[in-house]
């Protein structure tokens, strides 16, 4: 498993504090979708994207999950924000399997007349990275 990225938690927090649609635990594609369309500009001239991963929840257990990925390569994810303070953010690890501008994104959701997840999109790569963690005793839940 290669590509493992960290967050900034007190950035993760501060995008949470200004966004107009507040981030709620347990919908992070609505909130990546929403964010994205709030923050545009951030997206087209900055160069963040949109981050699918698996988030750590304990040492071998990861959930999938949607956050924002800067231009530092560093993990936004105002969806935990309500719930955990900085440094819990940044404790986790963040199995990214895919990164998508802006443009690219919203493509794909209307391509695909899908839900912001875009679970058909990812299917094979999440299928082999499935594999994968298996095989290094990691459980990666859907």
């Amino acid at each position: 498993i290669d590509n493992v990225l960290y967050a900034n938690g007190e950035k993760s927090i501060a995008l949470f504090n200004v966004s107009k649609y507040p981030a709620k635990a347990g919908q992070c594609y609505h909130n990546i979708y929403h964010l994205a369309l709030e923050h545009m500009s951030r997206f087209v001239n900055d160069g963040w994207k949109v981050g699918f991963c698996y988030m750590q929840l304990d040492s071998n257990l990861y959930c999938r999950h949607c956050v924002i990925i800067n231009e530092l390569g560093e993990v936004l994810d105002p969806s935990c924000a309500s719930q955990l303070t900085p440094s819990e953010i940044e404790s986790k690890a963040y199995i990214v399997f895919g990164q998508l501008t802006y443009e690219e994104f919203f493509t794909l959701i209307v391509q695909n007349h899908s839900y912001p997840d875009l679970l058909p999109h990812f299917q094979q790569i999440e299928s082999k990275l499935l594999k994968e963690a298996a095989k290094k005793g990691l459980i990666l839940i859907r």
